[in-house]
């Protein structure tokens, strides 16, 4: 009777149909169809309706030569991994209260970068653990059991100004709210916060703080800002900069060409600005800027990007680790513009400074030769005794011989290949040079949209086009 007729398991046994192989012409009533399921394994998630279904097409020769599902099985539900809910606190909600859990939305902890910290009061609710869920398991078409995963717990380092109650985070003090997730860690504190409502000048001095400083104002010119978290403010003028944290500057860093005097920024973490402009800017993360970097050396163990409007890296020289991403580079003008990246900028710098060095002494050692390959043929005295002269030269070719060495110690490393890009999303100028890896080119055509890569069994640098 069911010669014509078998089952079609899927998806590991969660769901099964009938499959005509043939005209099927059997006159079958319900329950021998089932019987046949059943004897067929199946024995959950068998679907009444889909059954009547296939009874009805058959008793209409409207059967056809194709599968029809008749049961489903139940899949497993994994657990939810354990998370932190932050309470996002305005000016208008300083207190958060239980229920309010339901009403926060989690986000990723970059995001917490703004203009300006969230600072908490004393007993403040800052944020909520929700615990893991345990897994459902599933059920076969044939009556087995699907294990699930349960949820993981997060481990989470709860600071010393932080207490943790009944999965709630309460802040001890007045303070900046510091909150980091990585590889199933979680870490939360409030840190210390000085306000400086107006500006940093001669009313307030130099400021060194153990925590996070949050300038309403600017940073006037000579002023340094030290800070053990991070640092944020208004605008900076030719001023000095050091956070541990983040440096996040709601307008510029500028500097004054005039009088050949520069903003200087040191950041652990990232740097965040509107625009960078004669200035100095050294981040252990992302420089992050909206606008433009005119004239500036911008030092990155990460990315450079310059995404905004106009989004233009013009002149001075910009170092990146792991790539440079802008809308625009260099002018019109071919003002040149040095770009660098797939090398940590600390090691390139004292790369270059080695190389200075080295061109340095070895003027020296040939000037000194020029002076000892002279004697009696010029009327000028020499600069100092034979004896001394001989022996500078001889100190100087021992440090030109250890300089070598270093170089090509260094030049190995930089030359290490990195799958680095650097990235054009409108245009590039002539008078950009482009080094990748040790490999440099100096652009000389009007480019569009693309990204500078290197080839590294050629080592030569590539320009691709975007489309």
């Amino acid at each position: 009777m069911f010669e014509n007729l078998e089952i079609l398991y899927e998806n590991n046994n969660l769901k099964a149909s009938l499959v005509v192989k043939q005209k099927f012409v059997s006159k079958i009533d319900k329950k021998l169809l089932l019987n046949f399921i059943n004897a067929n394994g199946i024995v959950y998630g068998i679907d009444e309706d889909s059954v009547n279904n296939f009874l009805y097409l058959v008793k209409t020769k409207r059967i056809e030569k194709k599968p029809y599902p008749i049961a489903v099985g139940l899949k497993p539900k994994d657990g939810k991994n354990g998370e932190i809910c932050i309470t996002a606190i305005s000016g208008e909600k300083k207190k958060i209260v239980d229920t309010d859990i339901y009403l926060n939305v989690k986000v990723d902890f970059r995001e917490l970068i703004k203009e300006e910290p969230i600072v908490v009061e004393p007993n403040d609710i800052v944020g909520f653990y929700i615990p893991p869920e345990r897994g459902e398991p599933g059920i076969n078409i044939k009556g087995e059991i699907i294990p699930s995963q349960d949820g993981k717990d997060l481990h989470i380092i709860v600071g010393s100004n932080v207490e943790f109650i009944n999965n709630k985070f309460v802040s001890k003090i007045k303070g900046a709210l510091k909150f980091n997730i990585e590889d199933n860690k979680a870490y939360i504190n409030v840190i210390d916060v000085i306000v400086i409502d107006g500006d940093v000048d001669y009313s307030t001095g130099n400021i060194d703080f153990p925590g996070t400083v949050i300038i309403k104002g600017e940073v006037k010119s000579s002023f340094e800002v030290s800070a053990e978290a991070d640092i944020y403010a208004t605008r900076v003028f030719c001023a000095t900069l050091k956070a541990k944290g983040n440096i996040i500057i709601k307008e510029g860093i500028l500097g004054d060409k005039l009088n050949n005097k520069k903003s200087y920024c040191s950041a652990g973490g990232l740097v965040k600005a509107n625009y960078i402009q004669y200035s100095k800017v050294e981040s252990g993360d992302r420089t992050i800027v909206s606008r433009y970097i005119l004239h500036s050396s911008i030092y990155s163990d990460e990315r450079v990007d310059v995404l905004g409007y106009p989004g233009k890296i013009i002149g001075g020289e910009i170092i990146a680790h792991l790539g440079i991403n802008s809308k625009i580079y260099g002018s019109k003008s071919g003002i040149y513009t040095k770009l660098v990246a797939g090398v940590p900028y600390k090691m390139y710098l004292y790369y270059e400074q080695l190389l200075n060095e080295y061109a340095v002494i070895d003027k020296e050692i040939k000037a000194i030769s020029f002076y000892l390959g002279n004697i009696g043929k010029s009327k000028d005295e020499l600069p100092e005794s034979v004896e001394t002269l001989n022996s500078k030269r001889l100190l100087y070719k021992n440090r030109l011989v250890e300089l070598k060495k270093n170089i090509e110690i260094l030049k190995e490393n930089i030359s290490k290949y990195m799958p680095i890009k650097i990235c054009v999303k409108e245009c590039i100028y002539p008078g950009v040079e482009i080094n990748i890896n040790g490999i440099r080119m100096l652009n000389k055509n009007r480019k569009g949209n693309g990204c500078f890569v290197l080839d590294n069994r050629r080592r030569e640098i590539l320009f691709v086009d975007t489309f």
